[in-house]
């Protein structure tokens, strides 16, 4: 017969039946020390406890049914069995008599046989990460977002950096024309090539400094013979850096024939061979905040979809940009979100502004520094409206023939008078005379025909467009969730770490306090019962938060960053 040896202990722990949240020891000796310093009752020389079954307890007046219900978990060892130590939960006690109570229990697999496992690679469904860096985690987590808010915009406009408004805040007309004319002191298009962005074009472009000096110049081709304003193709509006020129420029200058009037320009200098021009660069600061100003503790709220750049073109088209796909973005006084603009001068522009080092994993690979698959198209710059003279037309164009047909006319009267004086040809010299004075009136009458008509229009007839006068060009808008949403999808992921789906081994302690770990169908080995590595099993595919200092068991607050 063997003599009852069987050792138990009941404990006031915190661990629950339902094992949502564990506590992990990296061996038995520091778990057998924590359960030692709880408090307990002890029961000694009981006859062989049973997996799963129930300890029949004596009580009496020191230790009673009410004294028994404060515990909830056990451990019992059966001596002449081996030395295992079995943990177990206390499901329930009943009073059977004054002198006996039943303690019914169930085996807690894990603490009992955690350091007697391996936990193989599994499908990791979620859990706290060993590198939170930002931006390496983006998978969507399917978390309700609420409504997003406007961020100030954090534009950075200083000189080091670049501008987003100077599209606008700094433009210059623009002449297309074939024939530029040439006025009293002359002047003709520099020599060279007609090719623009590598394309050939027949035209010249001709910067005007101002609106006066444009005016003063139509003025001036109307005046010129050989019906100069014809050459004029187009009139448009175009940014100084697609220009080359700015406020420093020196200007030439010419003078209206007639009025004394003075107007300025400048010809296009571009290097011809260019296919394009980098005009500028623009930056958004990112200040790794959400709402107004929540700094959450988990970097993956600080990425898409709850803040995002959105870059409008101001007439109906807008990309988003994702800060976590900026790569090389901290600089000297803080990250940085960069943006490129080039322009190819052209009527109405083509203006194309593109992210720089953005959703590329190899940065140093030859042009993929400058992303234009993501880009923008700038809207059109606006064509100008000009007006022409019939009657200063007609004159330029026919003052040649005006003059020798005036002078026919008036050879003619002469001569008929001529005729008349010597009485000899009567009748023809009063035909001449005749024919004289009707070719000066039809041409009197054909010069006041023109006067009458009203002046021409021509080219872009729309110059109260709204994008230009207020937003042409690109603006940047700083989007996010509001505080509230994000302090709460920030406390999710302190609580229950991050969607990984990935092939590895869960992290069990990659944190100071605890880790969340769900798996789908966990691989874990061990010699332990079966019965016992199912539950195990379960307790990861279902979803469990190991805890690693019992000291904080439960504490949220608590630190836990990545040791």
């Amino acid at each position: 017969m063997i003599t009852p040896n069987t050792d138990i202990i009941l404990y006031k722990t915190p661990i629950e039946l339902d094992n949502l949240n564990q506590l992990k020891f990296d061996n038995f000796n520091s778990q057998w020390a924590w359960f030692s310093s709880l408090p307990r009752l002890f029961l000694d020389d009981a006859t062989f406890q049973r997996k799963d079954g129930v300890i029949r307890f004596p009580t009496n007046d020191q230790i009673t049914y009410d004294d028994l219900i404060q515990y909830n978990y056990c451990t019992y060892k059966n001596e002449n069995y081996g030395p295992k130590v079995f943990f177990a939960f206390i499901k329930d006690i009943r009073y059977i008599n004054d002198g006996m109570c039943e303690i019914e229990i169930k085996l807690d697999a894990w603490q009992t046989w955690q350091n007697d496992i391996t936990i193989k690679k599994s499908f990791v469904e979620r859990e706290h990460v060993n590198d939170d860096t930002f931006g390496k985690h983006t998978i969507p987590e399917g978390l309700e977002t609420g409504d997003y808010m406007y961020q100030p915009s954090n534009a950075d406009t200083d000189e080091n950096h670049g501008g987003w408004d100077s599209l606008v805040t700094k433009s210059r007309i623009v002449f297309a024309m074939s024939d530029p004319g040439h006025t009293g002191q002359g002047f003709d298009p520099p020599a060279g090539t007609r090719l623009y962005n590598g394309v050939y074009s027949g035209l010249r472009y001709f910067i005007m400094k101002d609106g006066d000096s444009a005016y003063y110049y139509i003025q001036d081709l109307m005046r010129m013979s050989g019906n100069k304003i014809e050459g004029l193709y187009a009139i448009f509006m175009a940014p100084e850096d697609l220009l080359d020129v700015d406020e420093q420029t020196e200007w030439d200058s010419e003078t209206v024939n007639i009025d004394d009037h003075i107007y300025y320009y400048y010809f296009h200098q571009l290097a011809y061979s260019d296919s394009k021009k980098y005009l500028q660069n623009c930056f958004i600061k990112d200040r790794r905040i959400c709402g107004l100003n929540y700094r959450p503790r988990n970097n993956k709220v600080l990425c898409y979809p709850y803040r995002y750049i959105t870059v409008t073109n101001n007439a109906g088209q807008t990309n988003h940009y994702k800060y976590e796909y900026f790569k090389d973005n901290n600089r000297a006084g803080g990250y940085y979100c960069g943006f490129g603009i080039d322009g190819a001068i052209s009527i109405g522009c083509s203006i194309k502004l593109y992210p720089v080092l953005y959703n590329n994993p190899e940065v140093a690979i030859e042009g993929l520094h400058r992303n234009y698959m993501e880009g923008l198209d700038c809207y059109k710059f606006p064509t100008c409206g000009w007006l022409t003279d019939p009657f200063l037309n007609w004159i330029s164009q026919n003052a040649v023939n005006i003059g020798l047909s005036t002078a026919a006319s008036a050879a003619g009267i002469i001569a008929g008078v001529g005729l008349l004086a010597t009485g000899a040809g009567a009748s023809v010299g009063v035909a001449s005379i005749g024919a004289g004075v009707s070719g000066i009136t039809s041409t009197i009458a054909e010069g006041y025909k023109k006067s009458l008509e009203p002046d021409t229009a021509h080219g872009g007839s729309n110059q109260g467009d709204l994008n230009f006068s207020a937003k042409l060009g690109f603006t940047p808008y700083c989007r996010s969730i509001k505080d509230e949403y994000a302090k709460i999808i920030d406390d999710y992921f302190t609580m229950f770490g991050y969607k990984v789906n990935s092939l590895k081994v869960p992290e069990l302690h990659s944190r100071l306090n605890w880790n969340f770990i769900k798996t789908i169908d966990i691989n874990i080995i061990g010699d332990i019962p079966q019965s016992d590595l199912q539950e195990i099993k379960s307790l990861f595919n279902n979803g469990i938060t190991l805890w690693h200092n019992p000291n904080t068991f439960l504490d949220y607050s608590q630190s836990n960053y990545i040791i």
